[in-house]
């Protein structure tokens, strides 16, 4: 597998934690198509990459809904961790939220 060098990346750290009870409302999705609306409009920015637990199937079922594909498993610290990676030309800019 090749490993991705992620010097090359401009880097953005979101933490999107959504309350059990939001969930089923679409909030983790709005505020998730913000945040990559944000990232996107800086030409620089070439991907998002996130990194949620490897036990938080949830979160990637969510991330791969957003166009989102699997990297590699990878430990940061303590924490076993998927690395998830969406690239520009994968985002689908259309289905983000104007305000």
């Amino acid at each position: 597998m090749v490993q991705p060098t992620f010097t090359k990346f401009f880097g953005v750290f979101l933490f999107v934690a959504i309350a059990l009870i939001l969930v089923p409302f679409g909030y983790g999705t709005k505020m998730m198509q913000l945040a990559l609306e944000r990232c996107f409009t800086d030409p620089l920015v070439t991907a998002v990459l996130v990194e949620p637990l490897a036990s938080n199937t949830r979160a990637h079922r969510f991330y791969e809904r957003l166009g989102f594909h699997f990297v590699e498993q990878r430990w940061f610290g303590n924490d076993d961790c998927f690395v998830y990676r969406l690239n520009r030309e994968d985002w689908h800019h259309e289905n983000t939220i104007v305000s």
